[in-house]
């Protein structure tokens, strides 16, 4: 089973940004809080992290989209026989 995972609120106020970074690839295995894209907003660049640790099974998103808070922009598989965690 894959776990989404979405953009969540960055600041006070920001409803939307547009994705500057994608730093991982589909097929990356990926720790929980390594970067998985950079997001631009009004007020600043912001790092999206895994929220756990995982391979990363499909992007949502790409570089220059832009994304609100609360949209899934990628999918992560447990790797190792371990489970992710809703």
């Amino acid at each position: 089973m894959a776990l989404e995972v979405v953009v969540q609120p960055v600041s006070e106020g920001v409803k939307s940004g547009t994705v500057v970074t994608l730093a991982v690839a589909v097929g990356d295995v990926v720790e929980a809080d390594q970067t998985l894209i950079e997001l631009e907003t009004d007020k600043a660049v912001v790092a999206i992290p895994a929220p756990q640790d995982g391979r990363v099974t499909a992007l949502r998103v790409a570089e220059g989209d832009t994304v609100a808070v609360g949209a899934v922009i990628a999918e992560l598989a447990a790797v190792d026989g371990a489970e992710v965690t809703e």
